[in-house]
């Protein structure tokens, strides 16, 4: 599933970071909240590996690696420039962080206490596909792990989703673009990505094996979701 963020987005890679915020609502509070329940989950865990699919830029490891000290990231792309950026990002911390370029639907790595994806998820056309990374993440994942997804989930073809997407459509005006422009972005973007309403993201990952499963954040089209490996996280806690 090669993947370009230049092609996809049409930005320069040196830009991604600004523009990102122009793009996704609620974008930096999205991923604080993420880093947050992670870094709540995790306090018990002395040497945490966090596994990060679609990591771009490197951002939410990095929060991620500032946040929790003694955690090391596995961080996954499929974007050879997306990595070069990471590493520059993330070179104070470098030692602390495995680089992968591969695709995230192979293999994983395993022995993870956690494993997160930010805004990478929805390139995952089909629902019996994104089941089995569900799976698969499950079992790669240790005992007692965790499971974070942040991204856009509302359901397609409904009313909801013309409600989602006037709050999505407002945020790109306000943002400084074109109503023409926000239009050619969702068409642009229909090519590749692929929404599910919470409700069947979260089916998903019951189906998967997952269990505790919470929404952590929502705001508009984004939402936060989590599911837990094993027994009861109170009785973990």
């Amino acid at each position: 599933m090669a993947h370009s963020v230049e092609s996809h987005l049409r930005l320069d890679i040196a830009q991604y970071d600004e523009l990102i915020r122009r793009f996704i609502p609620g974008y930096d509070e999205m991923l604080k909240e993420l880093t947050k329940y992670l870094a709540f989950y995790l306090a018990d865990r002395p040497h945490p590996q966090v596994l990060d699919l679609g990591t771009g830029t490197g951002s939410l490891a990095g929060l991620v690696l500032s946040q929790i000290p003694t955690a090391t990231v596995v961080a996954i792309d499929t974007d050879p420039a997306m990595i070069v950026e990471a590493r520059e990002r993330l070179a104070a911390v470098l030692p602390r962080v495995t680089h992968l370029l591969r695709d995230f639907l192979g293999p994983l790595p395993a022995g993870s206490d956690a494993c997160m994806a930010s805004l990478a998820l929805h390139h995952i056309p089909e629902l019996t596909e994104k089941r089995r990374l569900y799976r698969q993440i499950l079992g790669a994942l240790n005992p007692h792990g965790i499971f974070i997804n942040a991204d856009a989930m509302f359901a397609e073809n409904s009313p909801l989703e013309k409600w989602m997407r006037a709050n999505w459509s407002q945020h790109l005006l306000v943002s400084g673009f074109s109503q023409p422009e926000v239009e050619e972005h969702f068409r642009q973007w229909s090519t590749e990505d692929r929404y599910f309403e919470v409700q069947t993201e979260l089916r998903l990952l019951h189906e998967a094996g997952f269990s505790n499963l919470e929404v952590v954040w929502r705001r508009g089209p984004m939402a936060v979701l989590a599911g837990h490996k094993g027994a009861s996280v109170l009785a973990h806690k």
